[in-house]
């Protein structure tokens, strides 16, 4: 009787995992929408000239896709942005709304081949965050928008104390900046591995800002569920992790651009000056098209085009910190 009765318990499951895979969306099914084309997002990229695009497009399984107010490039084999595109302006970070307690979801604007999905991602005991390329915090004038960042196109495997360490504090900077500066540009996302290297030398001249800069990033290459419930399984077709993540900053009105290179690994800053030491991560923007092969302002006039990517400003690029935000204040029961 017990065993008749687990048989037809394991029939069942077979029967709701065979619905629940035919339910599934299928590559053949997925189509475009309008959320899928470049002009839906036109206010976020004028300044920039257009969208970056790659130099081997036409070899890669990439897809656009527009979000309110972040636009991205997502690369279907590694299943993370090639890049995330922001505006953040002033009055859109001086909200005094929290961090969401929300999960990230996957991005049914991608075909379903390309789509990470939760469980792809360890525990962060493990090592490893989801890390935002355009944080939420960036939104934090509305709560709709600091919910529409949780989605794993715009996330990467991060070290778990890197996305909580020094990845943060730059992302914190970058909105002091774009809080006195009123309004910048941010593209964001991850340098990969070439082949199983998971470590890159630039050299002074390679960086562009005077200083080697050396990259280790981590050994593993890819995570997904399956090794997440049986470490015996290897990833296919998993999650890539990369092996640095990279943050350009535009202040169109200066007609300045600042660029930082990040190692995806723990970094030990104890008792150094923090502005300082993201300082020293700071490289050129054809330093960063060199590493992911991703072309940047390449709409703009040839001239100001050359003089981006190679600039290295010597402007000072960090503000002084913004007024703390006020906390709401909590309403005295009836």
């Amino acid at each position: 009787m017990l065993r008749k009765s687990i048989t037809m318990l394991f029939a069942a499951a077979l029967a709701a995992s065979a619905a629940s895979y035919a339910g599934a969306e299928t590559d053949a099914q997925w189509k475009p929408s309008v959320f899928n084309k470049v002009s839906k997002c036109r206010g976020l990229w004028l300044a920039l000239g257009d969208v970056p695009t790659d130099r081997n497009a036409a070899t890669r399984d990439t897809t656009f896709v527009c979000h309110p107010r972040f636009a991205l490039s997502h690369d279907n084999i590694t299943k993370t942005p090639d890049w995330v595109l922001e505006k953040i302006t002033k009055r859109q970070i001086s909200g005094t709304n929290s961090r969401p307690n929300k999960g990230f979801t996957s991005e049914k604007r991608v075909p379903p081949r390309g789509r990470a999905v939760d469980a792809d991602y360890p525990p962060k005991a493990v090592g490893f965050a989801r890390g935002h390329m355009a944080p939420s915090e960036d939104f934090n004038s509305s709560p709709a928008a600091m919910k529409d960042t949780f989605v794993l196109s715009n996330a990467v495997p991060q070290i778990a104390p890197f996305n909580g360490g020094v990845w943060g504090q730059l992302e914190d900077r970058v909105r002091d900046a774009a809080f006195a500066r009123q309004e910048i540009h941010v593209i964001t996302g991850p340098v990969r591995r070439q082949g199983n290297a998971s470590s890159v030398t630039l050299t002074p001249a390679q960086a562009g800002c005077g200083r080697e800069q050396k990259i280790q990033g981590p050994q593993i290459a890819e995570v997904c569920k399956a090794h997440n419930l049986n470490p015996a399984v290897k990833c296919k077709n998993g999650v890539g992790v990369p092996i640095a993540l990279y943050k350009i900053v535009y202040d169109a009105k200066g007609d300045e651009v600042y660029a930082f290179l990040l190692p995806n690994r723990v970094h030990d800053n104890t008792g150094n000056d923090m502005l300082a030491y993201l300082d020293g991560f700071r490289v050129t923007v054809a330093a960063i098209e060199s590493l992911t092969g991703i072309q940047f302002f390449h709409e703009l006039p040839q001239a100001k085009q050359d003089r981006l990517l190679k600039q290295c400003e010597a402007k000072k690029f960090w503000a002084e910190a913004r007024p703390k935000k006020k906390k709401p204040k909590k309403k005295k029961p009836n």
